[in-house]
């Protein structure tokens, strides 16, 4: 087992959740980076997805678009990143999971060479964006040398076979992507299917299980924490736009950062309600 499902499997025996939210790295700049990440870890936040940034995502919305090209157009990439966090890592205590996408960061460099750096640099997952079939066991191969999560993501759209298989080889946690389509997007968390996939999963895996896209604010982590047994949210593009919304006066970003992870870390501590899982109670296992 891994570090890091270590320690979000000991925060489920707390009976904590776990928050986790996503940095662009190099959007603004490198510097507003460093500092939210030290603001992320003392607020509360248990992981950080760290992006790398890259150019015609297929799964972002506009927010998270314009936030990479604002990072490319910094010359942020995968070596500037590893940088970054070798000298850095040390300032978050929140977990790391690095964000790398395949055909702009990976193909070019291959998996060994990535995992190896993400490890060296001190992270402890790694997720890659697109990632093709055919390399999924180097993938495997590679992250178990070096001891480091590989993370996958579940669809409700994924068949049973298929999640038996990603489910099989997570480790870290398993992103629970709550709707097909693009980041940013709304979502009633009250949705009887969007509640059985989730209850689906659970029933199949021990696993720790984090819940993404469509995730903005207080009342949705309420909502999701309420009626499932996830382990935690993934906060996507929120942190993007109150960046977009500061990019007149930088200086302004983290403390405005630090707020919106202060509200969201007073969640963690919300119980499942037995009679919300009651309609659930004929979901099969997968």
């Amino acid at each position: 087992m891994t570090p890091l499902e270590q320690r979000l499997r000991h925060n489920r025996e707390q009976k904590q959740r776990n928050l986790t939210v996503f940095l662009n790295a190099g959007d603004p700049g490198l510097d507003t980076t460093i500092a939210l990440l030290k603001t992320c870890g003392e607020s509360g936040v248990d992981v950080v997805e760290l992006g790398v940034p890259f150019a015609n995502s297929f799964t972002d919305g506009a927010t998270l678009i314009r936030s990479h090209e604002r990072a490319i157009a910094n010359d942020v990439d995968f070596e500037t990143v590893i940088d970054m966090l070798k000298k850095h890592r040390h300032e978050c205590k929140s977990a790391i999971v690095l964000l790398v996408d395949f055909s702009y960061t990976v193909k070019s460099r291959g998996v060994a060479f990535i995992v190896e750096q993400a490890a060296l640099a001190g992270a402890d997952g790694i997720l890659m964006h697109g990632l093709p079939p055919l390399y999924v066991d180097d993938y495997i191969k590679q992250t178990q040398a070096h001891n480091i999560a590989p993370i996958f993501s579940l669809y409700p759209q994924t068949n049973s076979e298929r999640m038996k298989q990603t489910l099989a080889q997570a480790q870290g946690f398993v992103y629970l992507v709550s709707m097909y389509g693009r980041t940013g997007s709304a979502i009633d968390f009250h949705d009887l299917k969007i509640r059985q996939f989730y209850h689906k999963v659970r029933q199949a895996t021990s696993v720790p299980l984090m819940a993404g896209f469509g995730v903005k604010n207080v009342e949705d982590i309420s909502k999701i924490f309420t009626n499932s047994e996830l382990d935690g949210v993934i906060m996507g593009s929120q942190i993007a736009n109150i960046i977009e919304e500061n990019l007149d006066n930088t200086s302004n970003i983290s403390d405005a950062v630090q707020s919106y992870v202060n509200a969201l870390a007073q969640t963690k501590s919300i119980q499942t309600d037995p009679s919300k899982m009651e309609e659930l109670a004929h979901v099969d296992p997968a």
